[in-house]
Formats: C-alpha cells, sequence, structure tokens
C-alpha cells in the first residue's frame, strides 16, 4: 500500500473516533465517507492497467466534511483516493 494510501486511512480511523458531547454540540459537521473495492477486466481496453486477466487493484476511498454556515449557505470539501495498480506501458 502507498503511503499516502496509509495517511490517508490513518486519518480516517482518526476521524471514527468518538468525540465528547461537547465537542458535538459545538461543531454540528457532517461527516461522511465511502471505501469501494473494484474489478477491471478488458482484453482490449488497457489504458488504465495490465486487465487481461483481470485484477482486483482497483480502490477507491473518500470522506467528505459539510456545515450550514447560514440558513442559506452550505460548505463542504472532499477528499479523495484512488489507486488503479499498475499502470500500462
Amino acid at each position: 500500500m502507498k503511503k499516502s494510501m496509509r495517511l490517508f486511512l490513518a486519518f480516517l480511523i482518526y476521524l471514527c473516533l468518538p468525540v465528547d458531547s461537547w465537542t458535538q454540540e459545538q461543531l454540528k459537521i457532517d461527516i461522511h465517507g465511502y471505501i469501494s473495492q473494484g474489478f477491471m477486466y478488458s482484453n482490449h481496453n488497457n489504458y488504465l492497467a495490465d486487465t487481461e486477466k483481470g485484477t482486483f487493484q482497483f480502490n477507491e476511498l473518500g470522506i467528505n466534511f459539510s456545515d450550514d454556515l447560514t440558513d442559506r449557505l452550505r460548505i463542504g470539501i472532499q477528499l479523495a483516493a484512488r489507486d488503479l495498480g499498475e499502470m500500462c506501458k
């Protein structure tokens, strides 16, 4: 696993740790995320990775944060990472 992926995964785990109720009441930030595992197979279009025999090296994960600043203004940010395995040459 790449170093950046490990750091991002550690950050996700840190965010899942419980916080005290006072902090939750004060911040009120919505936190959501996703993790996906995919399978790639193609015998003609191998421009992303070597997929002639099929590969499970297609991973994605992301986390997003959002908050209502006012009644009519919402702000949000999303961080995402993708790993496609070895790239074709």
